[in-house]
């Protein structure tokens, strides 16, 4: 009899299942580690999280007499593709303006920082008066720039002259951020033709790759205007972007190019912000324990984070392999240095058991 009891006891614990939940995965993508300390409970503080969130943005724009239109293009549509990732909070970002003249000194982010620093987040003044800062800086180039264009040469002149720790200019690149290059030109690249072999293309990105660590990006992107773009009308003398310098240094860094010649090449500008974002990884942040995934409860400040697909306004999931939470961004987060995540769980015993679905549900959840 005592047999059948326990037989029976064993049957009715594996028989009955927890449900499963959309907010569940089971891969394990690459993420940056988290340092989080254990000391605090169910306290995960925003400052320990080990966020790979730094961005650094040139841009190498042509001064030369033709550029005007293209200019007043990248003026107008500036907010939109700053939006893309200077509004993200967690983005650690600087970003700095050159033009291709080789005779001229930057025009905006290297004598002094223009970054994620110097913007007051909570404050939408200061966040319209930032791009302003941008918008006047493009707009200080003008046309008046050498005739000849030299992109690689001024994207690496620029990181030279400022990049001597020991020196009096500030350096420009940090060897832990990613980087990204941003090339605006209606001409074709000439610095190999002018200052030698190392402006190659595949040679020229291996030296700017050196300006950080093995573990960054190095993205090329590309604003052109190359007689077989669309909507671009050039004389038949003039180079294709296809087979250029421009092509190759876009494709071998993982980058992509949108035509300069459209009306609307402004706005498209903001698909080039939403890259260079998606070069910074939300970080798993580890539970201390196992949890039972139907109880997870995830609180900021007296705001209950939703889970789930991000479409459908989940702010986060639960990475079973790993025993992580994974947030899609950081927007809602007011100050990294001192706020925290409250999280809250049962510990899973390792007995499974039907659950209520009525039991999952999070009334101060607000997709």
């Amino acid at each position: 009899m005592k047999i059948l009891i326990l037989i029976i006891i064993t049957m009715s614990l594996f028989s009955c299942t927890e449900k499963d939940s959309d907010y569940v995965y089971n891969y394990d993508p690459v993420r940056t580690r988290t340092n989080v300390d254990s000391r605090d409970g169910n306290i995960y503080k925003l400052k320990h999280l080990g966020l790979d969130a730094k961005v650094d943005v040139l841009f190498v724009v042509d001064n030369s007499g033709s550029m005007s239109s293209i200019q007043r293009n990248i003026v107008k549509n500036a907010d939109l593709f700053m939006n893309e990732f200077i509004m993200q909070r967690h983005i650690n970002w600087k970003l700095g303006i050159v033009s291709t003249d080789q005779r001229q000194d930057p025009f905006l982010g290297f004598d002094s920082l223009y970054g994620s620093d110097i913007f007051d987040y909570n404050d939408p003044t200061s966040i319209s008066d930032g791009v302003q800062v941008f918008r006047d800086a493009m707009d200080s180039l003008g046309t008046n720039g050498d005739a000849s264009e030299y992109i690689f040469y001024n994207t690496l002149r620029a990181f030279q002259n400022y990049s001597d720790p020991g020196g009096t200019r500030p350096e420009f690149i940090r060897s832990t951020s990613h980087l990204a290059v941003i090339m605006v030109t209606d001409e074709e690249e000439q610095s190999e033709w002018k200052f030698g072999g190392k402006y190659e293309p595949y040679t020229f990105l291996n030296t700017i790759k050196g300006y950080v660590n093995k573990f960054r990006n190095v993205r090329f992107y590309g604003a052109l205007n190359r007689k077989d773009l669309e909507g671009c009308e050039r004389p038949g003398d003039y180079t294709p972007y296809t087979g250029s310098q421009y092509e190759k240094i876009i494709d071998a860094s993982g980058g992509f190019n949108i035509s300069a010649c459209l009306d609307d090449f402004g706005t498209r500008l903001a698909d080039i912000g939403k890259d260079i974002a998606s070069m910074v990884k939300s970080p798993g942040i580890p539970l201390r324990g196992k949890p039972k995934v139907y109880t997870i409860r995830i609180h900021y400040k007296d705001q209950e984070l939703c889970p789930g697909a991000e479409v459908d306004g989940g702010a986060w999931f639960y990475e079973d392999k790993t025993n992580k939470i994974v947030m899609y961004n950081f927007n809602f987060v007011e100050d990294f240095n001192n706020d925290f995540l409250k999280i809250d769980f049962d510990l899973d015993d390792g007995i499974p058991r039907d659950v209520d679905p009525d039991d999952d549900t999070r009334g101060s959840c607000k997709k």
